[in-house]
């Protein structure tokens, strides 16, 4: 399902300031693509992937809760999908690139979730890790966090280190973990600062961090 302006569905992928009202696709993939805002004002729900492509700022609405096997979100602005009262329900792999100087991503999730890849398919961008151009990143979950690819608020590098001044918060019920480097593991955690609360294991060992501040776990 391609939703263009929350009017209807097709092939377009493109909108301008996109406000969803509610998509489910009971079989495949959800694409929302923007080239202004998306908003979210009711659940979005699919059997596969969700991603949501933006060229601002990408928001939800209390109750427009996100469901689907995996999450990638490319935006342009602070992404807002931590909303108290509405965890999202994305069961594997959760991925955000913003390229919005110092805009935010935040997001809320119950089910155990995977900071990984989320490929692209023909309609929308996917993504790889959390990458923010020193901007936050809030990441809750109700139950396991595991880090695989990185969260890196340098944008892999292209804001200069030594200038960052964002703070990656990882707070979970359950263990907060990176994949092993020598399991695959490149889930680096790039910041100023770091914060880590978790409600069992908190291993942030597995990889080198670049975190050149503070870290409170």
């Amino acid at each position: 399902v391609s939703v263009v302006s929350g009017f209807g569905t097709g092939p377009a992928c493109a909108g301008t300031n996109t406000t969803i009202s509610g998509v489910s696709s009971g079989t495949g993939d959800v694409d929302l693509v923007s080239t202004g805002a998306i908003t979210l004002l009711a659940p979005v729900t699919a059997a596969g992937t969700v991603r949501l492509n933006a060229g601002t700022t990408v928001s939800q609405a209390f109750g427009a809760i996100i469901t689907g096997g995996a999450l990638a979100v490319d935006a342009g602005g602070d992404v807002n999908l931590c909303v108290l009262g509405t965890p999202n329900q994305v069961a594997g792999t959760f991925a955000a690139s913003d390229t919005g100087a110092g805009a935010a991503v935040r997001f809320s999730n119950q089910p155990d979730f995977t900071v990984g890849a989320v490929a692209a398919d023909a309609c929308a961008n996917g993504a790889t890790g959390v990458l923010t151009t020193n901007g936050d990143v809030d990441l809750l979950g109700r139950g396991m966090i595991t880090l695989l690819d990185p969260v890196d608020t340098s944008f892999a590098g292209a804001a200069p280190t030594a200038n960052l001044t964002a703070t990656v918060r990882l707070l979970a019920s359950g263990p907060i973990v990176q994949t092993p480097l020598a399991s695959g593991g490149v889930g680096a955690v790039t910041a100023q600062n770091l914060s880590a609360m978790g409600g069992g294991l908190i291993d942030l060992c597995e990889v080198p961090n670049n975190e050149i501040g503070r870290a409170h776990v």
